[in-house]
């Protein structure tokens, strides 16, 4: 029989969101690892073939509504998420393996003494933050396992010292990406995927296009988060629209060039939300899977994974002329080819697979 894993999470299901994406694929991960996993949402509509379709999901699991109708998650609508998975939860197994992307719901099955395994991707803010705080303060953590993003995290949160904590980047989906090598890339073309949120750079692509006519720039992504309209006026600037994450691999298989250019704040669906310092790009682990030429922004956030001259290239956010040369350097076929082999061997290191084994070994003591 096999062991059950529950996996609660708040996102929309299903959705463009890399939150939503990377739950997915934890879920995935899991499954592939012979487990029984349970993905635990607040909604979602739509069966799971569909669900599966659009995520491009191999390994298959449960999928779980807790309510009937989609609702709005404020703080109250947590709180009674939380509620209602913690009876779901105490009607199934004695012990069961519980991972959390919800952060209320984790520190509510606490309360209950409850062990789960708590993923935190950013700060905590708004009411959370201070329903955080106070369980903190009472010491209420003895019963949670946390799982950070990023190191930078660790200093953030400021755990007490009793918790016990791993650090974890995004995965790299690498077998999706093996099975669509194509030989005919576009020529003199730079791609790049994503959302046009403030700080994701839409500004520098559009000044290095206009100063580099020779190279046309597909851009795939949501053309409602452009929050400059007058950059869509570029003549070599192409606005690819929104793809589903299951066509990425096929999208990124027709072109050698990708560009990653954030600036020093990185906003999100969230506009209050600034994740610069605690961010780990799916979008990289994608571009490194297709073995890319990677063109990316100079940020200490990812430089334990983006090398310069060795897996991509790293430019200043606002050194113009470097991103201009940088499109030269890579006429430089032997150049090109190392950083390509270099970007693969990288994302090998960083796969779903590898992350939630050692989600296992950390989290639930098993080899």
């Amino acid at each position: 029989m096999k062991e059950k894993i529950y996996y609660i999470s708040e996102a929309s299901i299903p959705s463009s969101s890399a939150y939503s994406i990377h739950v997915a694929k934890m879920c995935e991960a899991f499954a592939g690892l012979n487990f029984d996993v349970c993905l635990i949402v607040p909604n979602s509509q739509n069966k799971f073939k569909f669900y599966s379709k659009y995520y491009n999901i191999i390994f298959k699991y449960k999928l779980i509504s807790i309510f009937k109708c989609k609702i709005n998650l404020n703080f109250i609508n947590r709180l009674l998420f939380s509620y209602k998975v913690l009876n779901f939860l105490k009607k199934q197994s004695l012990s069961p393996k519980i991972i959390s992307r919800s952060i209320v719901t984790s520190l509510f099955l606490s309360l209950y003494k409850i062990n789960n395994t708590l993923e935190l991707h950013h700060e905590i803010n708004g009411l959370t933050y201070f329903f955080f705080r106070l369980l903190k303060y009472f010491k209420f953590f003895n019963k949670i396992i946390f799982i950070f993003f990023h190191k930078n995290l660790i200093n953030i949160i400021n755990l007490p010292r009793e918790n016990k904590f791993i650090v974890l980047d995004d995965g790299a989906d690498v077998k999706k990406f093996k099975l669509l090598k194509k030989k005919n890339k576009k020529k003199n073309t730079v791609v790049y995927v994503g959302s046009f949120f403030k700080g994701k750079g839409l500004e520098i692509i559009n000044k290095i296009a206009k100063n580099n006519k020779n190279f046309k720039f597909h851009l795939y992504g949501d053309v409602n988060t452009i929050y400059d309209l007058s950059i869509k006026k570029n003549k070599n600037l192409f606005f690819k629209g929104y793809v589903p994450y299951s066509k990425i691999p096929e999208v990124l298989s027709n072109y050698e060039i990708a560009i990653m250019p954030y600036k020093e704040k990185v906003f999100v669906r969230s506009k209050k939300l600034e994740v610069s310092k605690t961010m780990s790009p799916l979008k990289m682990f994608d571009y490194l899977s297709n073995r890319m030429v990677l063109i990316a922004s100079d940020l200490r956030v990812y430089n334990h994974i983006l090398i310069n001259n060795f897996n991509s290239i790293l430019i200043k956010p606002n050194n113009l002329m470097a991103w201009n040369r940088a499109l030269i350097k890579i006429n430089n076929q032997q150049f090109k080819k190392k950083l390509k082999k270099n970007a693969f061997q990288t994302a090998l290191k960083y796969t779903w697979k590898n992350r939630a084994k050692k989600i296992i070994n950390f989290s639930f003591n098993i080899n």
